[in-house]
């Protein structure tokens, strides 16, 4: 069973007939068998130290979420890393309302001393399903992202309803599912 970097997202299949087909051109994570969701936290614990983790996870979890949607598409121009180096943009739908996301994301990164995404991008990610990473060229990028918006304006506002968070385990380049928690306390 994979041991290595893990993460915790809430699938969101309602979303994945709107967006597959762009997340499997434009998200590496779509190839590596990450369905399309909303990221809890990543990383997460090391995989070794998951079942000890579980019953702090299931505790947090416990509050029952609302139904949200999806009402449009959200652009990120790019910039730099850390380092300097380019980093290109993203294309996102954010969840509406988010307070569940960003109550549940804040109490893990409490409980377990993590970052979200290890820091890169500050202390506090607001929550987001990514639909596509975009590109170093700006007038490519633009063109990208000016295509998905257009293609998934008509079917939005999505309306979802989250059913249960997964922790994800990454084995090289793919991550597997380890666990399936329902939300809102059952199971």
């Amino acid at each position: 069973m994979p041991t290595g970097e893990t993460a915790i997202i809430v699938p969101v299949p309602e979303a994945e007939p709107l967006v597959g087909r762009w997340r499997a051109r434009f998200d590496k994570h779509a190839a590596q068998g990450v369905p399309a969701h909303i990221t809890l936290l990543s990383p997460f614990v090391p995989g070794t130290q998951l079942d000890a983790a579980l019953p702090a996870l299931r505790e947090i979890l416990a509050g029952p979420p609302p139904d949200f949607r999806f009402e449009e598409l959200v652009l990120f121009p790019g910039g730099r890393d850390a380092s300097g180096q380019p980093r290109p943009g993203l294309a996102v739908l954010t969840p509406k309302p988010d307070d569940w996301f960003l109550d549940r994301s804040r109490a893990l990164c409490r409980r377990f001393g993590l970052l979200p995404y290890g820091g890169r991008y500050g202390t506090d990610v607001h929550p987001h399903l990514t639909v596509a990473y975009g590109s170093l060229d700006r007038v490519e990028q633009e063109a990208r992202f000016a295509a998905i918006a257009a293609d998934l304006a008509p079917s939005l506002p999505l309306r979802c309803q989250p059913g249960t968070a997964r922790i994800l385990v990454r084995d090289d380049d793919r991550w597997w599912t380890r666990l399936e928690l329902p939300l809102g306390g059952g199971g």
